[in-house]
């Protein structure tokens, strides 16, 4: 049996409304169950390997490219400019 912890909140009406909808539609058995899926997408969220360096790099690679489609970059300099990145980022903490 799995051990539970009982919690109190106050949620702003919109998300009570939407608690309350995802369980009358039946897609959750509970209140609870939402809740629970929400906080385990969290920690999934939370525990994303996608380090903020990586992210920085990627986002860059792609304005870069939505500012020009043709001028896409080769992989070995993606690669290079990711280790380069990497490297810096790690070097901080």
């Amino acid at each position: 049996m799995h051990s539970t912890t009982r919690f109190e909140i106050d949620l702003p009406r919109e998300l009570a409304d939407a608690v309350r909808e995802r369980v009358a539609s039946g897609r959750y058995a509970s209140e609870a169950e939402v809740f629970a899926h929400g906080v385990t997408r969290l920690v999934e969220e939370d525990d994303d390997p996608l380090d903020p360096a990586v992210a920085a790099v990627l986002a860059h690679a792609y304005d870069e490219w939505v500012a020009d489609p043709t001028g896409g970059i080769p992989i070995d300099e993606v690669v290079e400019r990711f280790d380069d990145q990497r490297a810096k980022y790690r070097a901080k903490a």
